[in-house]
């Protein structure tokens, strides 16, 4: 039992538990059919200076998901910008913290 105050140590994961997780992660990603791979680091943030990288990196919280609210891009088209941050969450799943 850990002692008031203190957290507990976070589990060991052994290589073949990290491997199967990442295969799980490979094949979910294959099966939801993007059109390309693409991540919140890789967005360019000064390309379109419509885009507030504050807001964007709050929708990667997935605070919106836990509220069961939907998530809603709306912008100028042909840019690519709602395209790349809406399949970034999916390609480059954020860290277990963050999401549920």
């Amino acid at each position: 039992m850990a002692q008031a105050g203190v957290l507990p140590a976070p589990p060991r994961w052994s290589r073949p538990a990290l491997r199967g997780a990442s295969r799980r992660s490979e094949r979910r990603i294959r099966a939801a059919a993007f059109p390309r791979g693409k991540s919140l680091r890789a967005f360019d943030f000064d390309a379109d200076p419509n885009v507030d990288p504050v807001t964007a990196n709050r929708f990667w919280t997935c605070e919106w998901a836990r509220k069961g609210e939907p998530l809603r891009l709306i912008g100028d088209s042909g840019t690519g910008s709602k395209s790349h941050l809406l399949i970034a969450p999916g390609t480059e799943p954020p860290t277990a913290s963050s999401c549920p």
